[in-house]
């Protein structure tokens, strides 16, 4: 199994342009989806980790937590539903 970087930032158009076209990440980058002020950016799964600690340093500004975005909605047992075999201690 390939383990794929995908990073996700946010910023403006400009500062996706400068990322896009530096040098050193460029050649690296496999795939990138853009929208509104937002971009992913997925690495080769071949790519050194010397280039990612690069990327990472220069553009943790940009670069947000996916759940800040879409926040996670999994269900809390007692508080969303309570499962169907609980027996109450109560009893």
């Amino acid at each position: 199994m390939e383990i794929v970087k995908v990073y996700f930032l946010s910023g403006n158009d400009e500062d996706f342009k400068h990322i896009l076209v530096d040098k050193s990440i460029k050649k690296h980058i496999e795939k990138t989806t853009k929208f509104l002020n937002y971009i992913f950016l997925e690495f080769a799964s071949n790519t050194p980790d010397q280039v990612i600690s690069y990327f990472v340093i220069k553009y943790s500004d940009y670069i947000k937590d996916f759940n800040q975005i879409i926040p996670d909605r999994t269900p809390v047992m007692f508080k969303d539903y309570t499962p169907k075999n609980y027996k109450s201690v109560d009893k």
